[in-house]
């Protein structure tokens, strides 16, 4: 029994390394490859082809001998390195492809701790579980056979009633969590069974469910106990799962809330808007706490930056410095840290032909409740209806006395706009900050001081997804292409580096941002003419700009 204490996720991870065949010579070695100079020298050494549609979800296995991708066109692909393959770094080719059996775009696909047990999530509010060792691994280029989802499918979930956005392991092959926009966090057991209905009736109770949609879920292995999540809401937010036998509001200082299943111990915002931000419009897009040291915490905002945050800082105002420091100054009870210092945006130009046809739609819409209801609703109601979500954020705001935890650091130069991208870390310790960009570009920032380490092209569109190989030295990457971008270090050409254009695509960016804000603003006020619409005509719909 103490062995098996002493085997915590982290350490078995470790273990496996070692003992793979694919493993470096010594984890000594593997910590000096993963260095600054190996981010530096970068490059493009494979790219895999095979899915027809965006690529939004990539997931390595334990041993790193194993890459499942997914994406629209509904299927996941298992990749694995061709040993008869010499004239390429990284050979990794398709051995299967499964066709998944949902009817929407895959958001994200997981390995299952310790076993062969792949869980995904997709826009058709399902998760869906297999087993890959079910699967016929082939070696034939020239004739790949796509099986059947039901060749290896062990469960469909439909406990969610929205768009299943993420999925984090546990360290039990049964367990795994999930979020989606419905706003809750659920806790599955692939050991019980339970009849799920339509709006999730015989369904385990969710352990969270905020107002507001939710997009990203983070956990480390190191404190299984605190995941953070966070969505369409200024916040995110952290939760503690120890709830049996101890009161874990008093220990984290807050009020209590005896019928909670979980208990949210800690907020997250900022000192202010992104310069290209609108109240009421803010959304995280990604979330990850670091795999070495727990109390580090990513949240990339979308129109804005990623910014660094450590769970075990106060609730404290922020200073003028870049880096903060842990504070002794208390945040104004009228909030005026958070909502009060929003940029002014100057409105460009209808430059092309996506602006005009937003504002037609919005002048159909316009035009078309007018006439479906003649009395309509005032302005004052509409104005009332889009401040709703800022409202829900503030009441969960209040039970903290209008404080926040605030970011240590922000890493900017990235343009995150156009879709829903992740964040991650990497290095051997964490030590470096990674995210895509709407150029088609991804950055790697020094997580210390937030200077630019280097910036790759990983697409010809929009980067969204960025993996490294939890042995070999390696990583993935993709985004609106059809294919995925394999890594590794060359030190001879460097060709995918754009590190001397920093300066250039930083100020690209920049516009970029303030144009896609625009866009953004614009149909987010389209999306919110068009609930109303259908409010009006007893209908609900579900939908999201993303």
């Amino acid at each position: 029994m103490a062995l098996y204490d002493l085997r915590s996720p982290h350490l078995l991870r470790k273990i496996q390394q070692l003992q793979s065949p694919l493993a470096v010579p010594s984890t000594r070695l593997h910590r000096r490859l993963l260095g600054r100079e190996y981010y530096e020298h970068l490059d493009l050494v494979n790219e895999l082809e095979g899915h027809e549609g965006c690529v939004n979800a990539l997931c390595w296995s334990a041993d790193g001998s194993i890459l499942l991708s997914g994406g629209d066109d509904q299927t996941i692909r298992l990749w694995r390195i061709d040993e008869q393959e010499h004239t390429t770094e990284f050979p990794f080719t398709t051995r299967a492809c499964l066709r998944t059996g949902h009817t929407a775009n895959i958001f994200n696909v997981q390995f299952l701790a310790n076993s062969s047990k792949v869980a995904t999530c997709a826009g058709d509010n399902q998760i869906r579980v297999f087993d890959i060792n079910r699967i016929p691994e082939s070696t034939d280029k020239s004739n790949e056979t796509v099986h059947p989802y039901s060749s290896a499918c062990l469960s469909v979930l439909r406990c969610h009633s929205a768009r299943v956005k993420r999925l984090t392991a546990e360290s039990s092959p049964d367990h795994f969590l999930s979020v989606a926009e419905d706003g809750t966090v659920r806790l599955h057991d692939l050991r019980t069974q339970h009849s799920c209905s339509r709006r999730g009736r015989g369904c385990p109770p969710p352990l969270v469910h905020v107002p507001h949609d939710l997009s990203t879920l983070a956990v480390s292995a190191l404190t299984p106990h605190l995941f953070v999540v966070a969505g369409e809401s200024p916040y995110g937010l952290l939760f503690d799962r120890r709830q049996l036998g101890r009161n874990i509001q008093a220990e984290w200082g807050i009020p209590c809330d005896q019928d909670a299943l979980t208990t949210c111990v800690r907020i997250f915002g900022r000192r202010q808007l992104g310069r290209y931000e609108h109240k009421g419009e803010e959304h995280v897009t990604g979330a990850r706490m670091s795999q070495s040291n727990s109390d580090e915490l990513l949240l990339s905002y979308s129109s804005d930056a990623v910014h660094l945050y450590n769970i075990r800082d106060d609730l404290v105002s922020p200073r003028s410095s870049t880096v903060l420091e842990p504070n002794q100054r208390e945040v104004p009870k009228d909030n005026a840290v958070l909502n009060d210092h929003t940029s002014t945006v100057d409105t460009l130009p209808h430059e092309d032909a996506e602006h005009a046809m937003l504002e037609q739609l919005m002048d159909e819409f316009d035009s078309y409740r007018r006439e479906a209801e003649p009395s309509g609703r005032n302005a004052q109601e509409e104005e009332d209806s889009s401040s709703e979500a800022g409202s829900q954020a503030d009441e969960i705001l209040k039970r903290f006395d209008d404080k926040v935890i605030l970011s240590r650091l922000t890493y900017n130069g990235a343009c995150n706009v156009r879709t829903v991208k992740d964040v991650n870390f990497l290095g051997h310790f964490d030590q470096y900050v990674t995210s895509g960009s709407d150029d088609g570009n991804f950055f790697i920032w020094e997580k210390e001081n937030g200077a630019i380490v280097n910036i790759l092209e990983g697409d010809g569109s929009v980067v969204n997804v960025i993996e490294q190989n939890p042995c070999l030295p390696c990583v993935a990457v993709s985004g609106i292409d059809h294919s995925v971008k394999i890594f590794g270090s060359n030190f001879a050409t460097n060709k995918a580096s754009k590190k001397d254009e920093a300066e250039d695509i930083v100020r690209s960016n920049s516009e970029l941002s303030d144009r896609g804000a625009e866009r953004r603003a614009q149909m987010s006020s389209l999306l919110a003419r068009f609930r109303v619409v259908m409010a009006e005509t007893g209908e609900a719909p579900n939908c999201s700009y993303q």
